[in-house]
Order: C-alpha cells, then sequence, then structure tokens
C-alpha cells in the first residue's frame, strides 16, 4: 500500500508538472496571436489611411462625426455612404458576437476579404473601397479583445496607449511589479501594431493598393498559432481527465 501511495504521489506531481507546462505555453500562444494579430491590425489601418483617402477604416468615431456633418449640411450621397459603412460596422459587431467566439472564423473570414480588396481600382470611391476593411475590423475588434487578463484591441492605439503610460506612471510611482507587467503587455502591443503600420507604408510604395495581399502573411501565422493552441487545450483536457 505505501508503494502504491508514493507511485500514485509520483503520477500527480509528474502531471501536475506537466500541466503547469502546457498552461505557460497555451498563454504564451495567446499572447504571440494577439501581437500578431496587432501587426494586422495596424497593417489594415495604415493600408486605409495610406490608399483610400485618410479614410481610418478600424473605426467609426471619424465617420459618424461626418454623418452629423453631412446631415447638418445636406451632403445626402455622403451621408448614405457613411450610414452604409456604419451599417456594417454595427453588423459585424452583432455577428461576432451572436457568433461562438472560435478566434479562427475571424481570421479564416479576413483571408477572402482581403483578396477581393487588392482588386477594387484606386479611383473606387474610397468609402465603398473600405465597406469590408469596416467589416473585418469590426469582426476582430469583437474577436481579439485581449490578452492575459488585459482589455487590449489590436485595431486601434488609444486605449493600449492610455495603459501603457498609466501602467508606467504607476509602476514608477510605487515601484509594484503588476503595473511593470501591465506596461509590457500594452508596450508589446503598440509595438507590434506600429510595425504593421510601418511595413504598410514600405509596402505601399512598391504595390500601391496590391500591398493589402501581404497582410495574408502574418493572418497565415495566426491561423498556425491558433491550432497550436487548440493542441494544448486538448492536451490540458487529456491530463486532467487522466488524473481524474
Amino acid at each position: 500500500m505505501y508503494f502504491n501511495m508514493v507511485n500514485q504521489y509520483d503520477t500527480i506531481k509528474r502531471l501536475s508538472k506537466q500541466e503547469d507546462f502546457i498552461v505557460k505555453e497555451k498563454e504564451r500562444t495567446e499572447a504571440y496571436i494577439h501581437y500578431i494579430m496587432s501587426l494586422s491590425g495596424g497593417f489594415m489601418g495604415a493600408y486605409a489611411l495610406l490608399n483610400r483617402c485618410e479614410i481610418f477604416g478600424s473605426a467609426q468615431t471619424a465617420n459618424m462625426i461626418h454623418s452629423i456633418l453631412d446631415l447638418s449640411s445636406g451632403s445626402w450621397t455622403s451621408l448614405l455612404l457613411r450610414l452604409g459603412s456604419l451599417l456594417i460596422f454595427i453588423t459585424a459587431i452583432i455577428a461576432a458576437t451572436l457568433i461562438p467566439r472560435l478566434i479562427s472564423i475571424c481570421i479564416l473570414a479576413e483571408i477572402p476579404v482581403i483578396a477581393v480588396l487588392g482588386f477594387f481600382p484606386a479611383n473606387m470611391d474610397p468609402l465603398m473601397a473600405l465597406y469590408p476593411v469596416f467589416f473585418i475590423m469590426a469582426f476582430q475588434w469583437c474577436s481579439f479583445t485581449g490578452v492575459k487578463g488585459y482589455a487590449s484591441s489590436t485595431i486601434f492605439s488609444t486605449n493600449n496607449l492610455r495603459q501603457f503610460i498609466s501602467s508606467l506612471s504607476n509602476y514608477f510611482a510605487d515601484r509594484n511589479k503588476k503595473y511593470l507587467e501591465t506596461a509590457w503587455v500594452y508596450g508589446f502591443t503598440l509595438f507590434f501594431y506600429h510595425i504593421g503600420v510601418a511595413l504598410c507604408w514600405y509596402f505601399t510604395k512598391i504595390f500601391g493598393i496590391f500591398s493589402v495581399w501581404l497582410n495574408f502573411l502574418p493572418l497565415l501565422l495566426a491561423l498556425v498559432l491558433v491550432e497550436r493552441e487548440h493542441i494544448f487545450i486538448n492536451l490540458r483536457s487529456f491530463l486532467q481527465n487522466t488524473s481524474a
């Protein structure tokens, strides 16, 4: 009986170590996915600004302001175009909310949309040309909501910047390492987002509107990482069932 208890203890200890390793690798993979999608979000934000008359296709604040201005001035055609983009953005939020939160669905939805974007002519109405971007960015916003327990967007930077600066300020004020960890998360998100911006600027100079197709690369990498994450999830479930 003593040896059985020792063997059981050794087995539990070994399984516990394996589970700890799996949990850490899963969390690390989640962080990689978040940062890669931030790079993709920065790329798409810059693509819209550089190629479509400096319209930011990842948010609706400016669009709604212009909608009120168009309504006030009686610019009905422009107003209808802007309301169309707002409706698309809202539809994507509803879809992302109601569809089960499988982040692979978001990535798979973005790939064909990006494929189509490269065929839109350069002289197309810039707002209409960004209708697909409004959809996929809203979908991504609702699908990738944060990392390591922190709410962090992958499609724009304002809140990430605020959290980064606030965390650094709090850390230097009382030296609590928790704030430093928070600053790292938001800082890395900002870093990768703006790497995406820089890459888009560089490739747009070379390929013009066709540069959007280069965003396939981070999306495909993110898909691979999602599959890696699923492997760790299944392994952890297997270990938990084994030790039960």
